[in-house]
């Protein structure tokens, strides 16, 4: 049989990986030929799982134990080709939880947005086995130290929202957890976040951002970077530049030290390129000296600042050649910097990159013939025209809607969108001379966007803050508003369709509202629809009520009345039959000149002949019954005039009908069940 050496650790930790580990061997077989097997239990997990050769006759099995502080239990079994086999005693290993419970701040800090004046903490907490309490320790200038439960929300979220007295401008904290075997954790130490990664080139700064850094109990006083190039700094302020020298992969860490002399590390890696420049010929430089008199000392050049293999910036050391626009200009493959001598918006020449050659270019401005507006599109269309020229044309023509998409045509070409640029209030346009343009614009009118509210959402109307204001950023047509269950459209106020306020009145009932308000803009087809909660407390009487309001029942009484001395006049006044009443539910009340039924009809057939009985309503069959009891009620909503029939039918098929009958009858099937 085979014999076992098992290798497998003494102890383990919760909730981490556990590596079975045992030499099995055989005196005739090899390993390949050994079946091996571990059988094991932790808490709620286990198995008979095979063993694997990892080399020679060591075999192993990677497993994943429980949250749980139970000792872990197992043994091994081993087989080889003949059906020989052999299997270890049961041994147990100590599970030991020494990890304590991790902290991950998600918001800290002011909240004035969701409740005034207060402050949220909310973080999350893990651990390997199980979290058996979070707490906070919190103060304010002039208070005393406050602890409290954090609230549980569920998925390992923890939150604690603080209003504290006298408006302080900071709250400051301690939070703490603890794991069921005793483990504890805390957030004394400051907290580091150095952003990242980062890519740079070489030669060139980068931008290092240690700003989301906080200490929850104090204050950060120096912010120490390593940048991994054996370069280090430091300082009080959380941002700061470095240069790297060469190319390469560097890991960058940030130490961060409190006030009270407690650290937090964070690390992130950066890129470094080789920064590849693309310089002219001395030809070249020489010719933009001779034709525009200047004088360049040291040659210019453009690199590739992304990565992507493409120059997409320029740079001129002797500060006298300046790039009109951002990136690059794509000319049929060929990269183009289109360049001014005096710094300005409209350049000279353009430098072709890729053959090394500079071209005049010359300036011209649109002159606007035409503008076609769709409102239903909010779309514009500018004709333009510019004189004929035979060099590159650099076309200035007015941004008359500066915020909507541009797209730009001549003839049947669409202006690629390198070749359009748009600043202070302009654009410009780099192309081959033509002499018309139409410029379209999508999108002319501004986006209607959500009002700002004030109070904002989950604020206060009291007597110290009696009206809400409503801001747009575009005149809008209120469509809709509601506070509470008050429909309040007419009540607000405004003089220039961007501005609106509304008072509630200063009698309702103590509580929170839901101030809905939706808009239409008056110009394009933008919609809005907002709503935010308020916490209203009454301040002003309610106004007292008029005379018809107080005495309202003895009117409706009053009224009553004389509808039944009017009744009785008619019914002196017709010739009545015994037919004519006023019924309710069935029951005959008073004489009347129609029969006029309060509630429910029921319709009684008593005849032993009969074997089928139909009843109609409005000549419309409502009920057909085939067997006695032949009692039909009809009990729909309701009100004035209707016919009733009823037809019956023997044995032979022979039948009567009752004729129509007219009445009149107000029933409401709610009220009268």
């Amino acid at each position: 049989a085979p014999t076992i050496t098992d290798n497998s650790p003494t102890t383990a930790s919760p909730g981490e990986k556990f590596e079975f580990n045992a030499t099995v061997k055989d005196d005739t077989d090899n390993a390949s030929d050994l079946a091996v097997y571990v059988i094991w239990s932790h808490g709620k997990e286990g198995g008979n799982q095979s063993m694997t050769i990892a080399s020679g006759n060591y075999f192993i099995k990677d497993v994943v134990l429980d949250r749980s502080i139970e000792n872990l239990t197992y043994h091994i079994y081993a087989s080889d080709q003949w059906g020989n086999s052999v299997t270890t005693s049961i041994k147990t290993v100590t599970v030991v939880d020494s990890e304590a419970p991790k902290i991950i701040m998600n918001k800290f800090g002011p909240s004035f947005d969701v409740l005034p004046n207060s402050f949220t903490f909310n973080a999350t907490v893990t651990d390997n086995v199980d979290v058996s309490d979070v707490y906070i320790e919190y103060w304010y200038p002039n208070s005393e130290n406050i602890t409290a439960d954090m609230d549980y929300k569920g998925n390992n979220y923890y939150e604690k929202v603080i209003i504290p007295e006298n408006s302080p401008d900071r709250v400051y904290c301690v939070i703490y957890a603890n794991d069921t075997s005793g483990n504890t954790n805390d957030t004394m130490n400051a907290t580091a976040d150095c952003n990242g990664p980062y890519t740079g080139f070489v030669a060139m700064p980068i931008t290092f951002n240690g700003t989301n850094s906080h200490d929850l109990d104090g204050s950060i006083v120096d912010y120490s970077w390593n940048f991994g190039d054996q370069t280090t700094s430091n300082g009080t302020s959380p941002s700061t530049e470095h240069t790297y020298y060469s190319s390469g992969n560097y890991t960058v860490k940030l130490t961060v030290t409190d006030d009270d002399g407690n650290t937090g590390c964070d690390s992130t890696y950066v890129l470094v390129y080789q920064l590849i420049k693309i310089e002219p010929s001395d030809d070249t430089k020489n010719e933009i000296e001779q034709t525009y008199n200047l004088t360049l000392d040291e040659l210019f050049y453009c690199y590739d600042s992304d990565g992507d293999g493409v120059a997409d910036t320029f740079a001129d050391p002797n500060n006298v050649l300046t790039a009109v626009h951002t990136g690059h200009v794509n000319v049929s493959g060929d990269i183009l910097f289109l360049l001014s001598i005096d710094d300005s918006s409209i350049p000279e020449f353009f430098w072709n990159t890729t053959n090394d050659t500079i071209t005049p270019i010359r300036y011209r401005q649109g002159v606007i013939n035409e503008t076609i507006i769709n409102e239903d599109e909010e779309k514009a269309t500018v004709h333009a025209t510019v004189n004929k020229s035979d060099d590159w044309l650099f076309i200035e023509v007015s941004d008359i809607y500066p915020d909507a998409s541009l797209t730009v045509k001549t003839g049947d070409r669409t202006i690629s969108e390198d070749r359009i640029w748009r600043k202070n209030s302009k654009i410009y346009i780099f192309d081959d001379p033509e002499t018309e343009y139409q410029f379209i614009f999508e999108g002319i009118y501004p986006k209607l966007t959500s009002p700002t509210f004030s109070p904002a959402d989950s604020g206060m109307i009291n007597e110290d803050s009696t009206t809400i204001t409503i801001t747009y950023n575009v005149p809008v047509k209120i469509t809709y508003a509601a506070f509470g269950d008050l429909i309040v459209n007419q009540d607000l106020v405004t003089t220039d369709n961007i501005v609106f306020t509304y008072t509630p009145p200063g009698y309702l009932e103590d509580g929170w509202y839901i101030f809905d308000v939706d808009a239409q803009a008056l110009r394009g087809n933008g919609y809005d629809s907002s709503e935010v909660n308020y916490y209203y407390t009454a301040y002003a009487l309610p106004p007292e009520k008029s005379f018809i309001e107080t005495n309202l029942t003895w009117i409706l009484t009053g009224a009553g009345i004389a509808i039944l001395v009017v009744i009785v006049i008619m019914i002196r006044t017709k010739k009545i039959t015994l037919d004519d009443f006023i019924y309710i539910k069935n029951k005959k009340i008073l004489p009347f000149f129609r029969p006029l039924i309060i509630g429910p009809v029921s319709v009684h057939v008593d005849d032993n002949r009969i074997h089928k009985a139909e009843f109609y309503v409005d000549g419309k069959l409502k009920e057909t019954l085939t067997k006695p009891p032949f009692l039909w009620k009809w009990n729909e909503t309701t009100f004035l005039k209707h016919t009733m029939e009823t037809k019956v039918y023997d044995s032979e098929g022979n039948h009567s009908s009752s004729g129509e009958m007219e009445f009149y009858i107000f029933n409401s099937s709610k009220l009268f069940k």
